[in-house]
């Protein structure tokens, strides 16, 4: 322990002799250092507000489909109870209707799209319900014209959102029925908006499916799509299962009619993109620590020729090869730490500060502020092992002739 002392005391004694050094030196380790831990940091937090952005468009939620063109089959209430018994832990399972056409308020009369569905199509998007409530399972089965919307769709049509009870016109396809505000919704995300804003519609309604089927010519019991709900981690699987149920359910096997999807899916599909993204950026930051490492080998090259009669002195005193490497790799070693820690503080600085301009979630693992603080140091030591060795085989009378 005490050999070791002298070495970090040495090392830093040359630190400060050639301060201006040090830090030029230093420069690259502290870029690459906190660029790894921006690029980390930014990457999580990339994928965690793109996972929140999505849930808030559509909570958790999964499908089923019927290709129409492979069979003449549909699902229908049966359906419906066969999955239930079948998958008794969805949260609720839906058919899904849309239809598009103008809704007339107090105030004004825009172009509207409809989501129709059953009392569980509340679990379809992630904006919560503010006002009100949503429709019931009575209203559904007994095709009450209700209706759910947004803060600032209330607000288009009605100029305030302190509307429940109020009424709205919804024509469709030349029909028109009178409906019912039953509850109000937090305005969409901007993900949500960004996708929509090339679409002609100004409104979103969600309605029973009931009324929505009878007011508008829809068949009721006969729809080639159903909407299940669960929990995130169980989503996919539960959608495998409801397909291979309705599959035998309708004897449709190997016919490949009935497919399914998970909003999980599509999250999983985006981690990994996002994933390989950060992981390319990880490596150019660590490329830059490579560029910043053969720094350091230059810079103790230099130091190595600069201290060449004090190493001529030092092995003709009795210094072994040993101590001579290990006083080298030591200054090597904390040259790159000091700059590992300098990185790190920048890099979650700097992560802050971005995170806050584009008001994304930071989030930077410990793993990945140990793995950089390690990585300083290995850096040190491969790329400081060639100067230390080069100083430490100097003969001494090779060495005392400088």
């Amino acid at each position: 322990m005490g050999k070791l002392d002298e070495y970090i005391k040495s090392a830093i004694k040359q630190m400060k002799h050639n301060g201006y050094r040090t830090l030029m030196t230093m420069l690259g380790i502290v870029i690459g250092i906190a660029a790894v831990i921006a690029v980390v940091a930014l990457g999580n937090g990339m994928k965690q507000y793109v996972k929140d952005q999505i849930n808030g468009i559509a909570g958790n939620y999964g499908y089923v489909y019927i290709d129409t063109s492979k069979t003449t089959e549909f699902f229908t209430p049966e359906d419906i109870t066969i999955l239930k018994e079948a998958l008794p832990d969805l949260k609720g399972i839906s058919p899904n209707d849309y239809g598009e056409g103008k809704v007339k308020g107090p105030r004004a009369t825009v172009l509207t799209s409809i989501q129709s569905g059953s009392e569980a199509l509340d679990y379809a998007f992630g904006n919560k319900l503010i006002k009100g409530s949503y429709f019931t399972e009575q209203q559904v089965e007994t095709g009450q014209r209700v209706c759910v919307m947004t803060q600032n769709d209330a607000k288009k049509l009605f100029g305030t959102d302190e509307c429940i009870g109020k009424e709205i016109e919804l024509s469709v396809a030349g029909k028109s029925a009178v409906y019912s505000v039953v509850g109000i919704r937090e305005n969409t995300n901007e993900l949500y908006d960004f996708f929509t804003q090339d679409m002609d519609y100004a409104a979103m309604l969600e309605v029973p499916y009931t009324s929505f089927a009878s007011d508008y010519g829809y068949d009721i019991g006969k729809w080639y799509n159903l909407l299940l709900f669960a929990e995130q981690d169980i989503l996919t699987k539960r959608c495998e299962e409801a397909q291979t149920v309705l599959t035998n359910a309708h004897g449709l096997r190997g016919a490949d009619a009935i497919s399914a999807y998970s909003m999980a899916d599509m999250t999983e599909e985006i981690d990994t993109i996002m994933g390989g993204a950060s992981k390319f950026l990880i490596l150019v930051a660590f490329i830059s620590l490579v560029v910043g490492g053969i720094g350091i080998m230059n810079i103790m090259l230099v130091s190595v020729t600069e201290r060449t009669r004090e190493i001529g002195i030092r092995k003709s005193i009795g210094a072994k090869t040993g101590a001579i490497t290990m006083q080298f790799l030591t200054e090597a070693a904390i040259l790159t730490l000091s700059g590992g820690v300098l990185g790190i503080i920048l890099g979650i600085f700097i992560s802050k500060l971005l995170c806050k301009m584009i008001a994304m979630p930071l989030i930077i693992p410990i793993q990945s502020v140990l793995g950089a603080a390690f990585f300083s140091i290995m850096v040190g030591i491969v790329f400081g092992l060639y100067p230390a060795r080069k100083a430490a085989k100097m003969k001494p009378i090779d060495a005392l002739r400088v």
